[in-house]
């Protein structure tokens, strides 16, 4: 469920911050870097995580995120 949470938020970020995107069938297909992630818990309070990675949406509607942590140390999760 944690997983899925990410990439709704993913999804979201990738909306906003475009680095590359292919307009042959859609808007969205296409790689996009994600700059922030944010986590928004039952209550409706938001958290930011300082992750950073990449979205690819693909014209086959696959979706693709790459996530990390740019702290080396800091703990998985």
């Amino acid at each position: 469920m944690k997983n899925f949470k990410i990439a709704l938020v993913a999804l979201t970020l990738a909306a906003s911050s475009a680095a590359f995107a292919d307009n042959s069938k859609s808007s969205i297909t296409g790689a996009w870097r994600m700059t922030s992630l944010q986590v928004t818990d039952a209550s409706g309070d938001r958290t930011e995580i300082p992750y950073s990675g990449q979205v690819i949406f693909s014209t086959g509607g696959t979706l693709s995120v790459q996530a990390m942590n740019p702290d080396a140390a800091a703990q998985p999760v």
